[in-house]
């Protein structure tokens, strides 16, 4: 019975081939365009979801918008709802001490780590390692309790201990290897020529951020 249905089934492709072409390349087309739709939005999903804290990380943000008055005085049309966020601008920039003064303020924050990506203000930065000179993007500053509350694997170093100096600087094993090879770069100088030729000692090697990830580094 089903050899038979298959057998019909070829004819009629056969007999209406320029309608059965089509039907086919649309049906293709738009399982295609759906499973890359499904793989996209659950990359979308994922990010940040490694960090073994999730449930417990907020980011912040500060508005440009206040109450500058009574706002049901303002005419509103039909489809208001629809543009009522235009006007909403947030950033993540803040003065350093917003942070600190947060978590005596408000007894529910645990922690908080401040992040400043270089390349987000100074551009690329110029980076010295054995009288050779590179030039890099993914430079960041952070509190000491960084790899404390995101759960970046630490290839070498101590979480708690590894940024407690200002002169500590942790790379990437990308970037480890870019610079020392084989080589433990534990222990290793490497001057920031953009911030006064200043020596840092490499304290740790942390595994390169996942693609899901919304920090990326190669310097901490």
């Amino acid at each position: 019975m089903l050899r038979n249905y298959i057998k019909i089934a070829w004819r009629n492709l056969l007999k209406n081939r320029t309608f059965s072409i089509i039907n086919i390349a649309g049906l293709s087309f738009s399982v295609a365009f759906c499973l890359l739709l499904f793989f996209y939005i659950r990359h979308e999903q994922s990010f940040d979801t490694f960090h073994k804290k999730k449930d417990r990380l907020f980011r912040l943000e500060m508005t440009n918008l206040w109450n500058a008055g009574d706002s049901s005085s303002k005419k509103k049309s039909l489809f208001s709802f629809l543009t009522k966020n235009d006007d909403v601008e947030n950033q993540v920039i803040f003065p350093l001490i917003v942070g600190p003064d947060m978590q005596n303020t408000f007894p529910e924050v645990k922690s908080i780590t401040r992040l400043k990506n270089t390349s987000d203000h100074f551009g690329d930065q110029l980076i010295k390692v054995n009288n050779q000179v590179y030039k890099e993007s993914r430079i960041m500053y952070a509190d000491d309790n960084f790899f404390n509350n995101f759960s970046f694997h630490l290839k070498e170093g101590n979480p708690k201990t590894v940024l407690s100096s200002p002169k500590n600087i942790v790379l990437s094993e990308s970037i480890a290897k870019k610079y020392f090879g084989k080589e433990n770069a534990v222990g290793k100088t490497i001057s920031l020529v953009s911030d006064s030729n200043k020596l840092f000692t490499v304290s740790g090697i942390a595994e390169n951020a996942p693609d899901n990830s919304s920090i990326q580094f190669d310097f901490v």
